[in-house]
């Protein structure tokens, strides 16, 4: 028996889906936790979830983004930081969540999917060092 991906079955759900609302909606997804759970595929929820929500963003033109600062980072930050995620990602929505990192020695980091975008001060420092020891 071939083994199915966790993005082909997100890709199915996502298709079975479509436009469904109310009772149409909640029967599929109803069906779609029986075929899982019939097949022992409930450990891969998780996954599945996971693609289909990127399924969803790229459908609504969408990316999220995490920002982990050592403090809270104020609502003007945060505009800046989508609206420069918006150009570089081509995309008409950024969902930020912020989170707090004391590892952090300052700056930020940003994580977009499998990238990270590495701004803070021990990134910097790194680089200064390497730069000036070639």
């Amino acid at each position: 028996m071939a083994t199915v991906s966790t993005t082909h079955m997100a890709k199915g759900i996502y298709a079975a889906i479509g436009n469904k609302k109310g009772d149409e909606l909640q029967a599929v997804l109803s069906n779609t936790v029986k075929t899982l759970s019939n097949n022992g595929l409930l450990s891969k929820s998780d996954a599945i979830l996971e693609k289909l929500q990127d399924l969803i963003d790229e459908g609504e033109n969408t990316i999220r983004a995490k920002v982990y600062s050592v403090n809270t980072l104020d609502s003007g930050l945060l505009k800046k930081i989508e609206q420069e995620l918006k150009q570089r990602y081509n995309v008409e929505k950024v969902e930020i969540t912020s989170l707090e990192d004391t590892k952090l020695l300052g700056g930020i980091k940003i994580e977009v999917h499998d990238e990270i975008i590495d701004l803070s001060i021990e990134k910097k420092v790194s680089q200064l060092k390497k730069h000036l020891l070639n």
